[in-house]
Order: structure tokens, then sequence, then C-alpha cells
């Protein structure tokens, strides 16, 4: 792909002390202006209502993959990931809920706390949220800095690498706020990892009659599906799933495509189609689907490479749609290829 070439033409380098002095370092993918590194940086300090993380498992998503390439702008320096597990190092002494030691997921989305969404208990539409490794230095590194709030517990059950599927599973239970119905026929468009785990989801919740169809639109019926999600959007995928479902049908975003995506709105009156936006469901019960194994993605899980090897990590991640890579940052410094 496109971005992957642009970014395996840059040069890796591993440097000292420019994004941080090596006094109490650690080592962390810091994208900057000159390029992408493994770079010694200061090793975060819990400040007020924060605790460190010792990183042991990051899934590499498509959004780390457009911070890496500059497809997504961030401020820079930055260091990219947000789908992560790992052991809480030091607290602040302010919170009293959490220790060291304890294992522990992050819901990667921050809320702002004082908007009246955050009010009214509806963090998940809050306008004003603080996305980890976007908006704030992330998980690809050794230890990151979080709110105590974004914090939960897992069990000894559960590994690293699967409870780093909560944001994702919370992602696709944001489906079930649109209206959707077990009795109903639905499609998902696309053939990768959230589809998968949208099906899951939707299989765990009573839905029965779910097709999965690639996004090249092939044999895609029409008038067949009462409501359609799709996990590509483009102008073209969009205008498919609108035919696909029946008239008064329910189409639904899910992807979080950067692009424009056209629609000709003169052929969705006719049909009374709705298209119905959805961002997160409840973090907390993503945790528990996976933790209870209600939901399983072991068999999701790819390839585990160390920091060292990250360069090799996010081309395989650009080209494998359907297993998750990881990197562990503080693992050995040899790969693990293996499933």
């Amino acid at each position: 792909m496109e971005s992957t070439q642009r970014f395996m033409n840059t040069k890796v380098r591993s440097t000292v002390g420019h994004y941080g002095s090596t006094t109490n370092s650690s080592r962390a993918v810091v994208v900057a202006g000159s390029g992408v590194a493994i770079e010694n940086v200061n090793r975060p300090v819990p400040a007020v209502g924060q605790v460190i993380i010792q990183v042991a498992a990051l899934g590499l998503c498509r959004t780390d993959l457009r911070v890496i390439s500059g497809e997504i702008v961030t401020a820079r320096p930055r260091i990219p990931g947000h789908e992560f597990s790992g052991v809480i190092h030091s607290v602040a002494s302010d919170v009293l809920s959490l220790k060291p030691g304890d294992r522990v997921v992050v819901n990667p989305v921050l809320p702002c706390g004082e908007c009246r969404y955050c009010d009214d208990q509806r963090c998940d539409i809050c306008q004003q949220t603080r996305f980890l490794g976007v908006d704030l230095d992330g998980a690809l590194a050794e230890f990151v800095a979080v709110p105590a709030s974004s914090v939960y517990a897992i069990p000894d059950s559960l590994s690293y690498a699967e409870a780093a599927f909560s944001e994702p599973m919370c992602a696709s239970l944001a489906v079930l706020k649109s209206g959707i119905q077990p009795h109903q026929r639905g499609l998902i468009l696309g053939q990768n990892r959230i589809a998968e785990l949208t099906r899951r989801v939707l299989v765990a919740n009573q839905f029965h009659d779910i097709t999965i169809l690639p996004a090249d639109l092939q044999g895609l019926p029409q008038d067949a599906f009462d409501f359609a999600i799709e996990t590509v959007a483009t102008t073209e995928t969009i205008h498919a799933l609108c035919q696909s479902v029946v008239p008064g049908g329910r189409v639904i975003l899910k992807s979080r495509q950067p692009d424009p995506v056209q629609i000709t709105v003169s052929k969705l009156l006719p049909r009374e189609v709705t298209l119905c936006a959805v961002n997160y469901g409840c973090f907390e019960h993503a945790v528990n689907l996976l933790a209870d194994r209600v939901v399983k993605v072991d068999d999701l899980i790819g390839p585990r490479f160390s920091l060292n090897d990250f360069a090799s990590a996010v081309d395989l991640a650009e080209r494998d749609e359907l297993r998750k890579i990881f990197i562990e940052p503080n693992a050995e410094q040899s790969s693990d290829r293996g499933a």
C-alpha cells in the first residue's frame, strides 16, 4: 500500500535524547517531523489522578498506521498506539483504587468530564474527547501515563493480547445502539477483523441471520437486508449498501474513514433509508465480554513483535486485515512471528 511505502521509506533509527533526557528513560516509537524512530524518552511519572502502565501488548490498528504514515495529522513529536494492556507500574498519591502490579486494560478515548454529555453520564458522545496515540502520547512504548478513571482490571485468565481487544470490542458494541433487532436480517460489508468481531458481538446478542460479504461488492444483492453495517466506507460501498437494504432499511456507519464520502440524496429519498453513525458502546461491558469468554478473540491474534521490530510489524499490519498484529514493548528483543 502507498502508506506502507511511505513508512518503509522512512529511516527507522534508534536515538538518545531527541525526545527527552536519558535519566529514568524508556523506549518508545516516536513520530516526528524527521520521520519515525525508536527513541529513548523520559519515563512518564504519574500526575494527579494518573497511573503509569508498563505496556505488555499493543495491537496495531488502522488509526495507528495512519498516524505513522502521516495520513492522520497530529502534533509532533507523538507516540502512537491505543489498543493495549499491561501492568500498573506506579500510581499518583490520590489514586486509591489501583496499585502497582495490577493487570489492566485502558479505554483510550478520554472524555472531557466537563460538558453536558459527561454530566449526564453520556461520555460516549462527548464532543471534546482526546484520543491516546493521536491527541496525547500513546502506548507504542515501554511505559505510558493514563488517567486512573480510564483503567479497568482484567483477570489472570485473560491474556494481555486478548484484553487489548477491549477497544475494538467496544467499537463493535456500538452497532447495538442503532436500533437494529435480533430477528432482522443483517449484512456486514468487509472481510476484516472489525467485521468478524462485529459479527461475534451480534451473535452473542441473539442475532443469527448475519451475512459477511467482501468490500469488492461482488455478489451483493439488492433489497435483501433489514440493515447493513459498513467497515469500509467509500462512495461506492455506501451507495451499494443503500441499495442492498430493503426500502426503509438501515445503513450503519462504523469505520473511521478520514476521507470524504459522497452520497446521492435523490437516490436515498425514495428508499427512505436511514443512515446511522455509531461510535462506541460501553467499555466495561466490552472487557466483561472478553473476560467471561462470551466473545472469543484468540483466533484473531496474529504474530507478535518486539519494539525493535516495529517496522516489520507495521508492514505486516498493512497487509493483514484478518488478524491483529501485536507489539510487545517490554518483551525480549527477538520477534515471535508465530500466530
